[in-house]
């Protein structure tokens, strides 16, 4: 592992400016010999006038399912098969920003949905679930978005309200009545088979419902019989208005105001957990490590927990402005500023023997920053950024940049290794094997975008996505030059290309754009000229069309598919064989512009599709290569 990463600093030092790039010609593909034979399976047909709304797809993107105008109200059509007709089928708002889905489908395509009896409008029932056609028992009120499945489709639930008490009802069961009630979950264990859960209030009593059999929130039976090992985790209670935290056997508390889970930390050690979280009393913040108390102070930030749980570290402040970094309870110096930057950073190396962390003093033109090391404190810069040990947890990298030099910085281990004429922008990305980086370079008015992969500069008016493939051999850049754009591909780079994205822009390739098979052999994406698109693969173009979509590769990346639109029509592209044309492929929610294409196998594909009125899952079978 340490050769792999001296290879990446190696590759970092040799040289701060801008390699020359090369250029690859694009070759014209030839067409696939792969033949697709297609199985149209009917999903039903849009009544005349179209739905009330748009068609609902399944999470598997599978099945399909409307509201339609009926006689004497609404119907709903679950894969072309009318339901009854109800006043309304109720499609009931998530938030104040508009309606959730009427449907809710488990994953093998069973399909729920609320009956609204209400004849008048401003009523809120009454109403039945309706599951697979046959409808429930009637409450006041059942909320359409609050219908759930369990992950194998075989059991479902809600939550409902009658006559002012709220019920849970299970596989056609009521549970209740209850002052409040929440949605149940599901958990399935060997031996066991299905468990479910719903929390429940009753007469100021908080219970905790498993099974049908009611415990009080906090009992560890009922808690163990539900979460099993996870019961004995930290969580917390409310009692008279006070916060504690419970864990096997212990109890750390009371404190004024919600902990919250985002705040709870938990690492197993020893057969148990360290446990750690931020809580506040009397004004004050204090960090909990292990049951015990640290000191209160102005402010606490996140607590990290380091591999092996055997060290532990958090940024706190005085109510006097100093910043300091306390360390397995340890004050360290005091800063300006202390911090851990970066996304999702971990402050640890891997092993848990080393830390950091990113500290400031002074202010504005004047303050310098600094990164500690194993409370060493590293050469002062104007700026620090990307602070991050090497997957391997051989060396500390980040980027400094030295105003009085002009320059930015690649430090490994405190060692200024590569210098760059523009200050960085962002962290250092490795590669999913670790042995590659990329990083950004700051775009100055009137200036270049930067990038630095494996050392080497490039600079463009713009970089999109930077891509490396996943067993990291390949690597894949989006550039902006002038109103048009190149691909690199492994530092060689493509022809010049129109712009693609909306108002005349260049735009992301991510999401259906740009794709690299499993393995990391072949690289797609698509191009654009003369107002015509077309898959470029392994350097070879493919036939244009008036728009591409879905771009992939099948999971052995033999295969490359995508969709694609030509003369108002929609089709799928299998190493340039053609599947039949339909008038268009169903999105599933009203962002996509273009349903998307499921990859079910090596050789099996499948999307939903429209002809005329008629609905389709069109299910393709690759053969003949």
């Amino acid at each position: 592992m340490k050769r792999q990463t001296l290879l990446l600093v190696a590759l970092a030092a040799a040289s701060s400016a801008a390699f020359c790039v090369l250029r690859a010609p694009c070759v014209e593909a030839k067409r696939g010999a792969v033949r697709l034979v297609t199985r149209e399976v009917p999903l039903g047909r849009e009544p005349a006038g179209g739905p009330k709304v748009r068609p609902w797809v399944s999470p598997d993107r599978r099945h399909v399912a409307y509201i339609a105008k009926a006689a004497g109200g609404e119907a709903a059509f679950v894969d072309g098969r009318m339901g009854k007709t109800y006043p309304a089928v109720a499609n009931d708002p998530l938030s104040e920003s508009g309606t959730g889905n009427p449907f809710t489908f488990s994953r093998d395509g069973r399909a729920a949905y609320v009956a609204d009896f209400s004849k008048d409008r401003s009523a809120r029932g009454p109403r039945r679930v309706v599951l697979d056609g046959a409808e429930g028992p009637s409450f006041d009120y059942i909320w359409s978005g609050g219908l759930h499945f369990s992950d194998d489709g075989r059991h479902f639930g809600y939550r409902a309200e009658r006559g002012g008490k709220q019920f849970v009802i299970l596989d056609g069961v009521e549970y209740g009545p209850y002052d409040d009630a929440f949605a149940p979950s599901f958990r399935e264990y060997e031996g066991r088979g299905l468990v479910f859960a719903f929390d429940a209030t009753r007469g100021g009593r908080q219970l905790l419902v498993v099974n049908g059999k009611e415990f009080d929130a906090e009992d560890p039976k009922g808690r163990e019989l539900f979460f099993g090992e996870q019961a004995r985790a930290p969580h917390e209670v409310v009692r008279e208005g006070k916060h504690w935290i419970v864990w096997e056997g212990h109890e750390v508390g009371p404190f004024d105001e919600e902990i919250g889970l985002s705040f709870l930390h938990a690492a197993p050690r020893g057969g148990g957990w360290l446990v750690a979280f931020e809580a506040k009393r009397g004004g004050k913040q204090v960090a909990v490590v292990d049951g015990v108390e640290g000191r209160p102070y102005d402010y606490v930030g996140d607590i990290y927990i380091s591999p092996g749980a055997a060290h532990t570290l958090y940024p706190a402040r005085r109510a006097d402005g100093e910043a300091f970094i306390v360390y397995d309870g340890e004050e360290g110096p005091t800063y300006s500023n202390v911090e851990i930057e970066g996304f999702d950073v971990k402050p640890f190396s891997p092993d848990g023997r080393h830390y950091f962390y990113t500290a400031s003093r002074g202010e504005g033109y004047d303050s310098k920053q600094y990164v500690v090391a194993d409370g060493r404190e590293g050469r002062p810069y104007y700026y620090v950024t990307g602070v991050t040990y090497t997957p391997d947890g051989a060396h500390l990298l980040y980027l400094g940049y030295d105003r009085a030099r002009g320059r930015t910085f690649l430090v490994r281990d405190g060692e200024e290794v590569a210098s760059y004429k523009q200050m960085p922008e962002g962290d250092i990305r490795f590669s999913p094997d670790g042995r590659r980086t990329y990083f950004r370079l700051r775009k100055e008015d009137g200036g270049q975008d930067g990038l630095v992969v494996d050392g080497r500069a490039y600079y463009y008016d713009d970089v999109k996505d930077v891509e490396f493939s996943d067993d990291g051999r390949r690597s894949v850049f989006k550039a902006q030059r002038g109103r048009g754009w190149v691909m690199v591909v492994d530092g060689v780079e493509s022809e010049l290309y129109e712009p693609d994205g909306e108002k005349g822009e260049v735009g992301w390739s991510r999401d259906g754009r740009l794709a690299l098979s499993k393995g990391g052999g072949r690289v797609a994406y698509v191009g654009r000229k003369g107002g015509r698109e077309f898959v470029v693969v392994d350097g070879r173009a493919g036939a244009r069309y008036d728009s591409v979509a879905n771009l992939g590769f099948t999971p052995d990346g033999r295969h490359v598919v995508y969709t694609a639109r030509r003369a108002g029509k929609s089709l799928v592209v299998v190493d340039g064989a053609e599947s039949a044309e339909y008038d268009a492929f169903i999105p599933a929610g009203q962002y996509e512009k273009e349903g998307r294409l499921n990859l079910d196998g090596d050789s099996a594909l499948s999307i939903l599709a429209r002809r005329g009125a008629e609905l389709l899952r069109v299910e393709l079978e690759i053969a003949g290569d």
